[in-house]
């Protein structure tokens, strides 16, 4: 996975920003960012987490996942 790929999955996924995504990855917001510029390969976890968060996405369980990460909370979706 590209970084170019990752932001594209987060657009389809709808999250407003990368810090959001990150917080859904439960990741660093920094690291996130390098991951999608590119200046830092993505690690095999977050592909993977990022490809769940799609696939959930896709089976419109998004929200409630967010509510049990306790994320709607931030605002993020």
């Amino acid at each position: 996975m590209t970084g170019e790929e990752l932001e594209a999955l987060r657009v389809r996924i709808g999250a407003p920003s990368q810090e959001a995504m990150a917080d859904l990855l439960r990741c660093d917001p920094v690291g996130y960012r390098r991951y999608a510029i590119g200046a830092r390969p993505i690690p095999r976890y977050i592909e993977r987490s990022a490809r769940v968060l799609e696939f959930v996405h896709e089976k419109g369980m998004l929200p409630q996942l967010a509510k049990w990460l306790d994320i709607v909370a931030n605002g993020y979706l």
